[in-house]
């Protein structure tokens, strides 16, 4: 059974390392990373811990194989913003996923959000199909950042 597991800080600091690294060696698979936009991931974690949300899951041997992190605390325009979603290469196609974005919109739910965001590239049909049939996302927004097509998908919760 796959466990989503919502991250805190008190409780799960001992996964803390396990999921910046994780997080380090996905980065080559984002464009651009994050190292590129001179954003340091450690950083950035912390940054998360403080003001975001972290929910991961891991395999039996404690290696991390998915981790979304998103912002649920615009409670002015009740949006929540996902930020980061990756899944271990050999763990895809396992629902992964689409099972931490399902804790992400629980969460945002509990939180009185009426609408989840994130952006992606144009050309990134995987993920927009995903958020389309799975969650019925339709896209408000498109716009070229980072010279490439990008789209805003919106979930309404």
């Amino acid at each position: 059974m796959i466990e989503i597991i919502h991250y805190e800080k008190d409780k799960h600091i001992l996964h803390r390392p396990k999921i910046i690294d994780f997080m380090i060696r996905m980065d080559e698979l984002f464009v651009p990373t994050l190292k590129s936009r001179n954003i340091d991931i450690p950083d950035y974690f912390s940054k998360m811990e403080e003001k975001g949300e972290i929910i991961f899951t891991f395999d039996n041997e404690d290696r991390i194989l998915g981790a979304c992190l998103f912002y649920c605390n615009d409670f002015v325009a009740q949006t929540a913003f996902g930020t980061w979603l990756c899944v271990l290469e050999e763990a895809r196609h396992l629902g992964l996923g689409f099972l931490l974005i399902c804790e992400a919109l629980e969460i945002c739910r509990k939180k009185s959000m009426k609408y989840f965001e994130l952006q992606t590239w144009k050309t990134n049909e995987m993920v927009i199909q995903m958020y389309k049939k799975g969650f019925q996302a339709e896209i408000v927004k498109e716009f070229f950042e980072s010279g490439r097509q990008t789209v805003r998908l919106r979930v309404t919760l």
